[in-house]
């Protein structure tokens, strides 16, 4: 069967190999030196995932190069060893940091350090179950970008039955389960939300919540550098402008970029069909 290389070999760590793709589709067997391979979807996205990831890594600017591959040098080794840093991590908190080397490196052990002493790694669907039942906040289907999205209906939010705790737990879990998403079964290192605010109506205002949404910010932004996509807005009325206007300040300027506002009628704009549930559905 014939081989064709795609592009050049990506300087990434994880995606070092070099990337090949086949031609699977109208062999014909007498052509071919071994049987015709079936293309499953599975084995579609598959390869879609590795060209993905070798092109993110592949186009990167030099300039871009440069900071990771020192950054790199500066990063202590329990940093350089961990599961969860490679390059394209690497990446992603050098442009949240706008490509300044030591201010990068700085966010990373912060980030390393918050993980250990937040016992990350040992959060489970059991240490949040409320939250889960509560159907609040799921994860259903990809938008074009690939990204795993997670639909929030805040109407589900009752103040006077939820543990503080648990909520933050339950944010932390919902991004990490995510990103495994994302990078395992779509095209994308982000994840993307679909903030569903119809319905919602003071009665599921959580003051204490509110409160403590500055360190929430803080979190996703310090901890989760460029995970979060697109935040599409469903739904916005006077309130919800009342409360961007007081959380907006605490919002980087790239952050604010990633927020869409969108009507019903324009999902199949950012979802294929069939990716959302039948509510965000408009029939024909």
């Amino acid at each position: 069967m014939k081989k064709e290389k795609i592009m050049r070999r990506p300087s990434d760590d994880d995606s070092s190999i070099y990337l090949k793709t086949y031609r699977l589709a109208e062999l014909s067997p007498s052509r071919a030196q071994h049987p015709p391979l079936v293309c499953t979807q599975v084995i579609r996205t598959q390869v879609l995932r590795i060209i993905y990831r070798a092109w993110t890594m592949n186009e990167l600017s030099q300039v871009e190069t440069d900071c990771v591959r020192l950054v790199k040098t500066k990063l202590p080794q329990i940093i350089i060893t961990d599961k969860n840093c490679n390059d394209r991590c690497i990446l992603r908190f050098a442009r949240a940091r706008e490509l300044d080397v030591d201010a990068t490196v700085d966010m990373m052990v912060k980030w390393k350090e918050w993980r250990v002493e937040a016992e990350i790694d040992d959060i489970t669907e059991v240490s949040v179950q409320n939250e889960i039942a509560s159907g609040k906040a799921y994860f259903h289907g990809f938008d074009k970008k690939g990204s795993a999205c997670c639909i929030v209906r805040p109407r589900l939010h009752d103040p006077t039955a939820r543990d503080i705790n648990e909520v933050m737990r339950f944010g932390v879990f919902l991004l990490e389960k995510g990103i495994t998403l994302s990078e395992e079964k779509g095209m994308s290192d982000q994840i993307c939300v679909l903030y569903d605010r119809r319905g919602f109506e003071y009665r599921n205002f959580d003051r204490e919540l509110f409160g403590v949404g500055k360190n929430l910010l803080s979190m996703l932004q310090d901890n989760y550098a460029e995970r979060l996509g697109t935040f599409y807005v469903l739904g916005t009325n006077w309130l919800y402008w009342v409360l961007f206007k007081i959380i907006s300040v605490f919002l980087t300027q790239r952050m604010k970029n990633k927020i869409k506002l969108v009507e019903l009628v324009e999902l199949p704009l950012y979802f294929e069909y069939g990716e959302l549930p039948p509510e965000y559905t408009i029939s024909t």
